[in-house]
């Protein structure tokens, strides 16, 4: 499926390493580098930091709301995060005080902080996240890898970073042949009244290959797909 989707080969010449990923949820870390709202001492809404071990996004958004006694769509955040994994990262609450957000106890959640504020985050509200990963059982000597992984980085500055690929993979399951999916027209996109919160999506980052709307196709030139 990879294929289809127009990622083809490698960026490096290097060698590959062989060995597995995520043995254990503590082989890869990540820390969201946020865009924290301001303080606001008496805003509506609640600014935590979470820091989660094997937990998925959204079914962490789904469970703190039931035990909140609120809807789900009062949680906000700024970008999923991986499941088998430790991270860290914000989300905010709606009408919820800092001190309740604060004593919520879920297993493998813990909650840093939280502060109130005006604003809430919405998706695309990070500037980035960092990664920490362990790779295990390499197929190679220790000595070997270290000089594979240091030519490796060396023809990656050279190239200016890595390309910005996205397999199947990055719409989880339920959006695993998202780009291959029929697009909206561009003319059948609503212009005022209630927008769906995926149009939402659309307006704030240009198109997603998500069923039923404008999308990217990453096989074409120009990242433009026209609607069917």
């Amino acid at each position: 499926m990879e294929r289809d989707v127009g990622i083809v080969g490698y960026l490096t010449s290097t060698p590959g390493l062989g060995g597995t990923l995520k043995s254990v949820p503590e082989d890869f870390v990540v820390e969201e580098l946020s865009s924290p709202p301001p303080k606001s001492g008496d805003g509506r809404f609640t600014i935590a930091t979470v820091r989660v071990r094997n937990w998925e996004t959204n079914r962490l958004v789904r469970e703190m709301a039931r035990v909140l006694h609120i809807s789900r769509r009062r949680i906000g955040f700024g970008g999923t995060k991986d499941k088998r994994a430790v991270t860290t990262q914000m989300v905010s609450v709606e009408n919820v005080p800092p001190e309740t957000v604060l004593a919520l106890h879920l297993g493998d959640v813990e909650i840093l902080d939280a502060y109130r504020s005006d604003s809430p985050l919405e998706i695309g509200d990070l500037v980035g996240n960092r990664f920490r990963i362990v790779v295990r059982d390499l197929v190679v000597e220790p000595e070997d890898a270290a000089r594979v992984v240091t030519e490796g980085e060396r023809e990656l500055r050279r190239a200016g970073g890595f390309p910005s690929f996205f397999g199947v993979q990055r719409f989880a399951t339920s959006f695993a042949a998202s780009s291959m999916m029929p697009c909206r027209p561009t003319s059948q996109i609503p212009s005022r009244g209630k927008i769906p919160n995926r149009m939402r999506l659309v307006q704030r980052f240009g198109t997603r290959g998500m069923s039923g709307w404008p999308c990217v196709d990453i096989r074409s030139p120009t990242g433009l797909r026209r609607p069917f």
